[in-house]
């Protein structure tokens, strides 16, 4: 009960700030797994291998660079040849997402360097997006495996222990990734500017 009635206080928190588009810095700590749900063809098949869960599309790993943060993410589009592990602006990895989940590592702060420190190997290794999709391979990776990797080396151990099974093989869906028992919601923030127009109020006067 104690989680639910934080999470509603940083929903209410973020309310103003979520409606002009920007994500309040003062709800991240480095560490912190950011799920964004992002719309286009790849970002609905990642959504669309959960099996439960279907609300977010992609995740990254935040860091704070002084009163900066950026975003280590395995994204671009998978198709293009320069689809890779990078260090964004969180601003530039948001995009247009109209949905945000922030989740927050559960092990102690000490452990927070040694996930950070794999998800940045992997950004100045530059390395290249897996469209295979497999868990096997060690010079291509995608958005999900790269922040299991960085959570493993933190915990010592593999921190998404219950993954899905696709076409007979282990993969991290950003459903498992969610499920992790070591990571834990700390707020939902709903980005009103980048929802879809489904809905027009009437004029004023209008019936």
């Amino acid at each position: 009960m104690q989680l639910y009635r934080l999470l509603a206080c940083l929903l209410l928190l973020g309310s103003a700030a979520a409606q002009t588009g920007d994500l309040p810095a003062r709800l991240l700590q480095t560490g912190d797994v950011i799920f964004i749900g992002q719309t286009g063809s790849w970002a609905d098949i990642a959504a669309q291998a959960s099996v439960g869960d279907k609300r977010y599309g992609h995740v990254g790993i935040a860091i704070a660079n002084g009163s900066d943060w950026s975003v280590i993410d395995a994204g671009g589009s998978p198709t293009s040849p320069d689809a890779r592990v990078a260090s964004k602006s969180l601003n530039e990895f948001l995009g247009h997402a109209a949905l945000v989940g922030i989740y927050r590592p559960t092990f102690p702060s000490r452990q927070i360097p040694a996930m950070t420190a794999k998800a940045k190997d992997a950004a100045i290794a530059r390395l290249p997006f897996d469209r295979g999709f497999s868990l096997d391979t060690e010079d291509q990776i995608y958005c999900t495996e790269l922040v299991w990797q960085a959570l493993s080396a933190a915990v010592g151990k593999d921190a998404v222990p219950v993954k899905t099974q696709w076409e007979g093989r282990a993969v991290i869906t950003l459903e498992d990734l969610s499920l992790s028992p070591h990571l834990q919601p700390v707020a939902e923030l709903v980005r009103y500017d980048y929802l879809p127009s489904l809905y027009t109020p009437p004029l004023k006067g209008s019936p």
